[in-house]
């Protein structure tokens, strides 16, 4: 096994207000504000945005992210 560092673009090159979309869309923040009222929705898409704000560069907001890279033999 071999680690593999990487950064992530979770705008995919179109800039905040994608990523943060994207945030709200898939994953565990989608499933978590899947019924909330629009205020909770509104807070947490301000957090959401306040986060990722920090990781944006241009219309990249790119995250540090890792995946680890299995070989077999036979």
């Amino acid at each position: 096994m071999e680690p593999c560092n990487l950064s992530l673009d979770v705008a995919v090159g179109r800039g905040l207000d994608t990523a943060v979309q994207s945030a709200l869309e898939i994953g565990p923040a989608a499933r978590a504000l899947a019924e909330q009222p629009p205020d909770v929705v509104a807070a947490a898409t301000d957090s959401i945005r306040e986060a990722l704000a920090a990781f944006q560069n241009g219309q990249s907001v790119a995250l540090p992210a890792a995946i680890w890279i299995v070989t077999a033999k036979a």
